[in-house]
């Protein structure tokens, strides 16, 4: 059972690749205020991370009906998945961009790396001896994707003032 996970698991990130790729452009396409909390709406570092939350949350829901529902920790493992990935996104990010400078090869190399670390995370504690699957885990899911979904939400009509909220191409802080 556990390598019909692990052949999901790295189909996931391919799927989830390709959802957020087309992600990407949701806003562009539909620009109203309920895409906007749900899919980048300019190119700031922040708007991207939510590039790794719904287009990664939909893909784990297929998943779970296909192979997760016999895995009693698949809910919380990924729920993990989706609270570090958009936090890795980042991290590379910052990382890269002082050295190497904005580039559209290096931010799809972080996007792959991303969700596979993510997959892998998730698969890991999936498969896990450990029951992640009591009550405080799943309230603890629950509140990650909650918890996410509203920042997601807050930050989009409310950014800080800070370069993580910057959008250079448009000179502007959320939505302009």
């Amino acid at each position: 059972m556990d390598r019909k996970l692990r052949k999901w698991s790295i189909i996931g990130v391919f799927v989830t690749l390709a959802i957020a790729g087309g992600w990407h452009f949701l806003y562009e396409a539909l620009p109203c205020g309920v895409v906007a909390a749900i899919a980048p709406m300019n190119e700031s570092p922040w708007e991207h991370a939510k590039l790794f939350f719904l287009p990664a949350l939909i893909g784990y829901v297929v998943q779970y009906f296909i192979v997760g529902r016999h895995y009693p920790n698949f809910i919380f493992a990924h729920s993990i998945a989706l609270l570090v990935m958009p936090a890795l996104m980042l991290a590379l990010y910052y990382a890269y961009v002082p050295l190497t400078g904005e580039s559209l090869a290096a931010n799809l190399i972080n996007s792959f790396v991303t969700i596979a670390a993510g997959a892998w995370i998730a698969y890991r504690l999936t498969v896990s001896k450990k029951n992640l699957s009591n009550r405080p885990y799943c309230i603890a899911a629950l509140l990650i994707v909650l918890a996410l979904l509203a920042i997601f939400i807050t930050f989009t009509f409310s950014p800080p003032h800070c370069g993580l909220f910057w959008d250079p191409s448009s000179q502007h802080y959320g939505i302009a």
